[in-house]
């Protein structure tokens, strides 16, 4: 957890990182701006880089942290949830505006490739999320075309977010979010009538191993590993199941790090299910991910 201190500073950081972009802005004006001595910044982040990532995980946690605290409402149907959800991420958006602005200009390209690995991150983790939940919603049917319809879903997200952010458009996020839905469920109908998809299984497996660029099968999986132990930390630490989950992943780790001439698939596999078993809604979009990379271990190995 970061303290008061460390708080402001990347408050601070952020608003210059919107204003002035990241490589334009330097360590001196953070702690001017911050009121404390260059060096002080120093004690709590050990460069500019690392303050920036500090910055995205920050608010990635504030952001999913109220996504999930949803999901432990039994009384919500998925439609409800599913509406609720993405007006949560609207207001998030418009209450956090400048880390938003931050967040686009810097994916236009400033960012340095481990930066763009971490947004990549970042944006499957969300499309992992809409993948549940459009399940829930429409069922099996929706099968064939659910790629589709997230990448529909998340272009008219983003595109009404640049109006609200960029150019402050007033715009309702509750009737937004209602409006997004309708839109998907008029989608959904569509199919019927033309049920041609354009993004497949196949194509988005291919997408998510990308994730892993530069990195070894076996580096990225343990990536994987300590995303899930740290949501189990940040997120859910009084859940009564905390400990067997986090001892499950703890298990996983341990498993994936021991040099064997030839990796055990089911041990693997046996953990994962165990860790599934929990059903605990912040860590699916790891799992899915990990089971999209899983059988690259053995062809790498």
């Amino acid at each position: 957890m970061i303290n008061e201190k460390q708080k402001s500073i990347l408050e601070v950081a952020m608003k210059l990182f919107s204003k002035k972009g990241y490589h334009a802005t330097s360590i001196q004006e953070i702690a001017e701006k911050s009121g404390i001595a260059k060096g002080s910044v120093y004690n709590y982040f050990s460069s500019k880089e690392d303050l920036l990532f500090s910055i995205l995980k920050y608010y990635h946690d504030i952001l999913f942290e109220k996504i999930v605290h949803l999901d432990k409402d039994p009384s919500l149907p998925p439609r409800e949830m599913f509406v609720k959800q993405i007006q949560i991420q609207l207001e998030e958006f418009v209450k956090y505006k400048d880390y938003f602005h931050m967040h686009m200009r810097e994916q236009a390209g400033e960012m340095k490739e481990g930066m763009r690995e971490y947004f990549f991150k970042m944006r499957a983790q969300l499309h992992n999320w809409y993948e549940v939940r459009l399940r829930q919603m429409y069922g099996p049917e929706i099968e064939p075309h659910i790629y589709d319809c997230i990448a529909i879903l998340s272009g008219m997200i983003r595109e009404y977010m640049f109006y609200i952010i960029s150019e402050n458009i007033a715009i309702k996020v509750d009737e937004l979010a209602q409006f997004l839905v309708h839109r998907i469920d008029g989608i959904v109908k569509s199919f019927d009538v033309s049920p041609t998809t354009i993004l497949n299984k196949t194509l988005m497996n291919e997408y998510m191993k990308s994730s892993c660029a530069g990195q070894s099968t076996k580096a990225c999986l343990l990536s994987l590993c300590n995303d899930m132990k740290k949501t189990c930390d940040d997120l859910i630490p009084n859940e009564p199941y905390f400990e067997k989950a986090s001892s499950s992943i703890d298990a996983l780790i341990e498993e994936l790090e021991q040099d064997h001439s030839e990796p055990r698939i089911i041990i693997i596999e046996g953990l994962l299910l165990m860790i599934e078993q929990f059903n605990i809604e912040a860590l699916h979009p790891s799992i899915t991910e990990f089971r999209t990379i899983l059988p690259s271990l053995t062809n790498t190995h």
